[in-house]
């Protein structure tokens, strides 16, 4: 890739990063698609604007569900078999909305007009479709954030089914559950009584954090996901001048990532029908420039079982990592979701390039701090230029597989 386009990279970073933040649904996220947009033009790019129905705050999402599941338990005694009804509706519904398979007690706050960009360039004959997207909206931050920072790293030590953030919450509403299970069969009794004043403090203690983070305010999000963002354009335009024969390419920048993938989730959706009549994949880009450039093996829901990326990517992106002399050739599991597990839970392959420091720490994740001034622009450029790498790879191998079948 060009030492032009590298610093296109940097100017991209730094103009969404301007922004302040770029919120998801508001006025800021739109400023920033328009200006995205224009960007996609300058390049001779004829970009589409689709919208689609997003929200403000993943945070007042899954606020919901421990509401509803604090009335639950508020009613142990009462109505036992409803709390434990009660329950059973608020873990389905996050295991729905956190694998973006559904939008269920949440459904009243997605209700915002957002906004998906994209551009394709087309190919002659097409055999093959890659995806190459990075999203564009910030996340709310709060002191959910401040700790996250501290304990993200001890979740590095946990196996994947292990990792998704909300499984706690998840053993507390079961274990809810049990209570209520207990209460029907043996009536009132101290320890029942005892567990559910637990569980109602464990309740408290989560709705004000989830209450802080679902109105705090928005950060700049310079490594996420401005970089992102900015990546997926410069492999455009390195594929304009060095496409391969018989692949079309897609430059998606979606939204409302930080509010539940639900952009990339409605693109994908949306264009269920032409993603089935050719082979697709995609290459996602998040949170670079603030540690080497990684890959993924799993994407994590927030709540719910990990993703698998395929072995066929896995094994090309540690091929392709090898070859291009990265220090750290092995996949990694991070607790929290990409735009990666949306295409996932479609059936779309491929894989995921982030950053983050040993043990998955990351100094600014979600907080004021993620500005361009912290940002190590040349390791960003080192994740863009292996996912241009990993690009032509799986433009080169798989469009060869397909046209053996």
């Amino acid at each position: 890739m060009r030492h032009e386009q590298r610093s296109a990279f940097e100017r991209r970073v730094r103009a969404l990063a301007a922004f302040g933040h770029r919120g998801s649904t508001t006025n800021r996220e739109r400023a920033a698609a328009d200006y995205l947009f224009e960007e996609f033009k300058s390049v001779g790019f004829e970009p589409e604007r689709e919208t689609f129905t997003g929200s403000k705050s993943f945070g007042a999402r899954v606020l919901i569900h421990v509401l509803i599941a604090t009335v639950g338990a508020m009613g142990l005694w009462i109505w036992p078999v409803l709390s434990i009804g009660v329950d059973i509706i608020v873990l389905l519904s996050l295991w729905a909305e956190n694998s973006t398979r559904g939008i269920w007690l949440s459904r009243p706050l997605v209700r915002y007009p957002s906004i998906n960009l994209s551009a394709t360039i087309p190919a002659v004959a097409p055999r093959l479709r890659l995806i190459v997207s990075g999203h564009y909206d910030t996340q709310r931050t709060g002191i959910l954030w401040r700790i996250g920072k501290y304990v993200i790293p001890l979740f590095w030590w946990l196996p994947a089914f292990l990792k998704p953030p909300l499984t706690l919450l998840g053993v507390v509403i079961v274990g809810q559950s049990v209570l209520s299970a207990f209460a029907m069969i043996h009536g009132p009794h101290p320890a029942i009584t005892t567990g559910n004043l637990v569980v109602l403090g464990l309740y408290l203690f989560a709705i004000v954090l989830l209450a802080d983070w679902a109105i705090g305010p928005f950060v700049p999000g310079a490594a996420d996901n401005a970089t992102g963002a900015a990546a997926a354009l410069a492999l455009g335009e390195a594929w304009q001048t060095e496409p391969v024969q018989g692949v079309e390419l897609v430059i998606l920048i979606p939204s409302c990532e930080e509010s539940g993938l639900l952009g990339a989730t409605a693109w994908a959706d949306r264009h269920r029908q032409e993603l089935k009549e050719l082979p697709t994949i995609f290459l996602n880009f998040d949170n670079l420039g603030v540690g080497p450039p990684r890959f993924f093996d799993a994407d994590l829901p927030l709540f719910g079982w990990p993703i698998m990326y395929p072995d066929e990517m896995v094994n090309m992106a540690k091929e392709t990592a090898r070859s291009i002399g990265l220090e750290d050739i092995d996949p990694h599991t991070m607790p929290g979701p990409t735009d990666g597990l949306a295409f996932l839970v479609r059936g779309i392959p491929g894989m995921t390039i982030v950053s983050f420091r040993a043990h998955g720490y990351m100094p600014w994740y979600h907080l004021p701090g993620d500005t361009a001034d912290h940002l190590d622009f040349d390791e960003a450029w080192r994740a863009v230029s292996f996912g241009w790498e990993l690009l032509q790879r799986f433009a080169t191998n798989q469009s060869k597989t397909i046209a053996q079948r």
